[in-house]
């Protein structure tokens, strides 16, 4: 009986113990979140969203897609002026961010506007606001994930979520003016789902993330790997079981299908010319942030002409080089994919080997698919053409779950790496980078 009681009376302090570190964890990210709400934003981008949220409306209001709305709006300007640049005539988005832009308008009380400084100033309200959500969304999913699926201890959750909060709190001055945050929960609730099994809803997220931005598109492969079984990586020779493949093929299934619906409804909705951003990204160059540009400013040391020009909403380089990298950019990303799924191939044979076996399977693929988006949105940071300081908050979620317990050497240059990424934007960039 004595037994009985003390277990029940662990039981109760561990209990608490959860319930304290959610309470303790949930304050931390409020404060830091009011922080964020009320501080002085530099660049913020919501500017521009909310130009785009006005011409939504402006386009409905004249019963046509937003997409033939603004094209006929160019069509006007370039009439009037033949020196606008060719890519403005694109609208630079996937369709599923002009719902996204949109989204704010149905919260505003238009009949009690009267000015354009209160539409301004409700719309930047309400796209936070609706920005604070997601970021309550992801901070849950990081809480969720590591206590039930990577089975890290209680206080390893602490500090998976002061991480998070932490990290997200550097980049204070991109996360809730820009759109990131919004593909990392699509991201994240694919990773989520997939851990968990569900085939559907993982396939939905990761499809809604490449309708939103095409990211999500590079990490197929990765994803498409997590649903392949253990048992078929343990042979030396690759088995072709249908009762194995029965769940990478229904994943296949899936994913096909999601973005098969979505870019039916993206061209019932908004027309053909919601897929106009291809074209504006294909003749994009070299973005000033980018690994690229640091080679030709290097190179420019040894004599390579270049210019830094402000086109396609940033600043680029353009030089002799620029059109081979923006060639090379999707080739490398996928390289870099590739050596990530030969890296988790091995560990899954690790796995089935019996090396880790003071962890359970179940945690052990958690962790080695968590790894490989982790890894795969970094290789997509350093081999893309484009690289905006907010793309750094990509990895977050999963520098949170894998960093505590899993990866602890790497979190302090984590952490100067955000860092370094704030002080060169907004504070350097017009001074130190642009102005080099």
């Amino acid at each position: 009986m004595n037994n009985f009681f003390r277990s029940l009376e662990k039981k109760l302090l561990a209990d608490n113990r959860q319930i304290y570190l959610k309470i303790s964890l949930f304050v931390l990210f409020i404060a830091s979140r009011y922080i964020i709400i009320n501080a002085p934003i530099m660049y913020s981008d919501i500017i521009y969203y909310q130009q785009i949220g006005i011409q939504s409306v402006l386009a409905q209001k004249q019963n046509t897609s937003f997409h033939e709305y603004l094209f006929q709006k160019m069509k006007h300007k370039t009439e009037k002026n033949s020196n606008i640049p060719e890519y403005k005539k694109y609208f630079e988005y996937p369709p599923l961010v002009v719902a996204w832009f949109n989204l704010p308008n149905h919260f505003i009380d238009f009949s009690i506007l009267t000015s354009p400084n209160d539409y301004i100033n409700q719309y930047t309200y309400y796209f936070r606001i609706l920005m604070l959500f997601i970021d309550f969304l992801i901070f849950i999913l990081v809480f969720n994930i590591g206590n039930k699926f990577l089975q890290v201890r209680d206080i390893h959750i602490l500090f998976s979520g002061v991480i998070y909060i932490v990290s997200s709190q550097i980049l204070f001055n991109l996360l809730y003016d820009r759109l990131d945050l919004v593909l990392v929960a699509m991201i994240l609730l694919c990773f989520y789902y997939q851990i968990r099994g569900h085939v559907f809803l993982s396939s939905f997220f990761i499809s809604m993330g490449i309708f939103f931005k095409l990211v999500p598109l590079f990490l197929i492969p990765v994803w498409f790997i997590g649903w392949i079984p253990e048992t078929v990586f343990n042979k030396a020779k690759l088995s072709w079981d249908k009762n194995q493949w029965a769940l990478p093929v229904k994943a296949f299934v899936s994913v096909i299908a999601s973005c098969t619906i979505l870019l039916v409804l993206s061209l019932f909705i908004y027309g053909p010319k919601a897929f106009s951003f291809l074209k504006y990204h294909l003749d994009r160059g070299v973005q000033i942030e980018s690994f690229y540009s640091t080679v030709i400013i290097v190179l420019g040391w040894f004599g390579l002409p270049y210019e830094i020009v402000s086109s396609y909403g940033s600043q680029n380089v353009n030089s002799p080089m620029t059109h081979l990298f923006s060639t090379l950019s999707p080739f490398l990303i996928l390289i870099g994919i590739g050596y990530v799924i030969y890296w988790m191939i091995n560990n899954s044979q690790s796995t089935m080997s019996g090396k880790n076996n003071h962890m359970s399977p179940t945690t052990i693929r958690s962790i080695i698919m968590a790894k490989g988006y982790f890894l795969s949105l970094l290789i997509i940071l350093i081999t893309s053409k484009m690289l905006s300081t907010q793309y750094f908050i990509w990895p977050i979620p999963f520098v949170a779950v894998l960093f505590p317990f899993y990866m602890p050497k790497q979190l302090i240059p984590w952490v100067c790496i955000l860092a370094l990424t704030t002080l060169i934007f907004p504070y350097l960039y017009w001074t130190h980078i642009v102005g080099i």
